[in-house]
């Protein structure tokens, strides 16, 4: 039995190696990741209406990508963790596809394809693995696609019976319409299929000539697919959500779209070969002594001993190896793999850089990369260990920012499980109809109002299976803006995406305000605009604070709103913004007493506020009871670094003041309080 599995494992020791890669770069935060984007409202739409419902999710975007997630979203659902490994796994497959099917097409170089699919698997320009469902789905596509390969071989080879070719063939073509019509990324893959061919027909003849016409009676099928569906894709363009530009841009100026398109790939030839790699030695080259930076060095160095322990193969140390026969081919066949995974991406007049969001476009590049970089070492180095040594650093490199890429998306998740546990903790329930405004999130990068109106509705709205949402995030940073017209009294809201409908009015908005260090705010007409006073949309703060309406809470619903534990983790009330947003809650029931109780019991756990304007629940509760010696106290140890920040504590002040006129010391007591805050400044 051992001696059974040490042949098996050593039979199988590359796959076996792509799978813990795989895991190790990408799997290590399977199980601490939620999720983000469209992940999100795709979530939603599951919960609500079942793997059936995406056939009309993606009706006006891309009709054809709904029958594959009817197959998995029914197995995978809402798990997190299930997706994550699931992403894991078909990273895997497809990596491990390309590598068994270049292998079989083309086994003189068999060494170039191990190294072109480990360079594949970590190539670290498209870090978007943690959006676990979009692109778990997007591999097993990619998976299909070199799946398509592997039968048109079996059919060229077996032509001389024509029902198995046949049979082979179809299943071929199955594939390829299975890899490049539901989403389109490899679409532009499929005009190397004619050049793989004739290469497959070249090797049984020395002629150069006498195999194009039966190369081109091959791919006359294949060429019937593709160009079928670019004939639909133009012709019903306005069923998906991306036009083909390039041709509006061809008939209105042709010579400079040539010459544009000429120097839109040279640039992207050089950033996603070369400034890829010199993007993932600054992401990995931070100097800090904290815990995860010492795991990423870890890994990057189990990593590339890894691959070089397994690549490779010891002879003469000494010797100088020979560079593997026309391996300028591999190059050639790299490049021409990337130029021509390009052309949908340019096809819709999309920038394929490095840059968010356009790098997920890099995927499609990915396969292409990989294979010219193993050419190029083949070609430039002379020896085996050289040409290991540095795919092996290439390697470590690869996954240390890969790991990075993975640390920062938990973060931003961390964040956004924060700020879930922080409203519901501020707000127990909503009213529907109610959205939500602000101007952006500080952990927006990989969160937009659209998707994280789906877990908004989730918690609030738990046992909803409507198409109308009852309540709804917006942010004016974004398109979303659009939705308000204008921020005066009545004025109707709606908001529509994916089938998902909201309506609401600007009398039942709440604008809140969520900074990058502190707790979230829902802001009310007792505000003071003036605090956004150097934000870009001053404007929109100085119009939306008077309309928030705290009314639209619901102060002690039947069933309080609580973030699922599937997704948002156990609740940590054992933090000063769970404080803060409960005794923001009291405050707006009146409840000062209990709003002061909460300060000392934040107070004697050894928390305080984090920013000044975190202070105002308690300085208003102690105003509200005629106690303005704390209030003084406070205004000793409070630093207030500009007017804005003033502005909140002038304003209450101001409000406080009919209060205090009972006699001449209150009022001279209020009125020097607004003098130890500066507010006649």
């Amino acid at each position: 039995m051992i001696q059974k599995t040490f042949q098996f494992l050593k039979k199988h020791s590359f796959p076996i190696f792509l799978l813990g890669l795989a895991i190790i770069t990408y799997g290590l935060w399977a199980f601490s990741m939620g999720f983000f984007l469209d992940d999100w409202y795709i979530v939603l739409y599951q919960k609500y209406f079942g793997g059936s419902g995406f056939l009309q999710f993606f009706s006006e975007d891309r009709p054809f990508l709904g029958y594959v997630y009817v197959v998995f979203l029914p197995i995978f659902k809402d798990s997190p963790a299930a997706w994550q490994l699931f992403a894991v796994l078909t990273r895997w497959l497809a990596t491990f596809a390309f590598w068994q099917i270049s292998s079989l097409l083309f086994p003189d170089f068999k060494k170039l394809w191990k190294w072109a699919a480990v360079l594949f698997l970590v190539y670290p320009g498209f870090q978007f693995h943690w959006f676990a469902i979009m692109y778990s789905q997007a591999y097993f596509l990619l998976s299909v696609y070199f799946l398509s390969y592997f039968f048109m071989y079996w059919a060229i080879r077996q032509r001389g019976n024509p029902a198995r070719s046949m049979l082979w063939s179809v299943l071929a073509l199955v594939c390829e319409i299975i890899g490049i019509v539901p989403m389109e990324y490899y679409y532009g893959l499929e005009l190397v299929r004619p050049f793989v061919i004739y290469f497959l027909l070249r090797q049984e003849t020395s002629s150069p000539t006498k195999p194009l016409g039966r190369a081109i009676l091959h791919w006359l099928p294949y060429l019937a697919v593709f160009a079928g569906f670019t004939i639909f894709r133009v012709t019903y363009s306005s069923s998906y959500s991306y036009q083909v530009g390039i041709l509006s841009r061809f008939a209105e100026q042709p010579m400079q779209t040539v010459s544009g398109l000429i120097k839109e790939v040279f640039a992207t030839l050089f950033s996603s070969v070369l400034g890829v790699w010199w993007n993932a030695f600054k992401q990995v080259s931070r100097v800090s002594l904290s815990l995860s930076y010492a795991a990423t060095a870890g890994l990057m160095l189990l990593s590339a001993l890894a691959t070089y322990l397994l690549l490779f193969k010891r002879k003469n140390p000494m010797e100088v190896h020979k560079r593997t026969p026309r391996s300028w081919w591999v190059m050639l066949a790299g490049l021409g793999m990337i130029i021509f995974a390009l052309a949908p991406f340019i096809a819709a007049s999309f920038p394929v850089t490095l840059d968010f969001p356009y790098n997920r476009f890099l995927l499609s590049l990915a396969p292409g990369i990989g294979v010219f970089l193993a050419g190029a070492l083949d070609s430039l180095l002379r020896t085996d260990r050289q040409k290991i040594i540095v795919i092996a650093l290439l390697t470590g490199l690869a996954v240390g920012s890969q790991f990075m890429a993975g640390r920062s998306f938990h973060l931003l998740w961390a964040a956004q499980k924060n700020f879930f546990w922080q409203l519901t903790w501020r707000a127990p329930g909503l009213k529907p109809g109610t959205a939500l405004v602000t101007e952006d999130l500080p952990f927006d990068k990989y969160s937009s109002g659209p998707s994280l109106t789906a877990p908004l509705n989730m918690i609030y709205s738990p046992d909803s299976r409507s198409h109308i949402l009852n309540n709804s995030f917006l942010f004016v940073s974004s398109p979303q803006g659009e939705a308000i017209s204008d921020f005066a009294p009545g004025i109707d809201i709606h908001y529509s995406f994916r089938h998902l409908d909201f309506y609401g009015n600007t009398d039942s908005l709440i604008t809140f305000h969520k900074p990058g260090v502190g707790c979230l705010r829902l802001l009310s007409p007792s505000d003071s605009p003036d605090e956004f006073a150097f934000s870009l949309r001053s404007k929109f703060w100085k119009e939306s604070i008077p309309l928030s309406n705290l009314d639209q809470i619901i102060l002690d619903p039947a069933i309080a709103a609580v973030p699922p534990k599937k997704y948002f983790g156990n609740e940590n009330t054992d933090q000063w913004c769970y404080y803060f947003e409960k005794a923001d809650l009291a405050r707006q029931q009146s409840n000062w007493q209990q709003v002061i109780d909460l300060f000392d019991q934040a107070a004697n756990k050894g928390f305080q506020p984090i920013n000044n304007q975190e202070w105002l629940p308690l300085m208003e509760a102690y105003l509200q009871t005629g106690q303005i010696d704390p209030v003084t106290n406070l205004s000793t140890t409070i630093k207030y670094a500009d007017v804005s920040e003033r502005a909140g504590v002038c304003k209450l002040i101001k409000r406080m003041q009919p209060l205090y006129t009972g006699s001449a010391s209150e009022a001279d007591k209020i009125t020097a309080l607004a003098s130890q805050f500066n507010c006649g400044e």
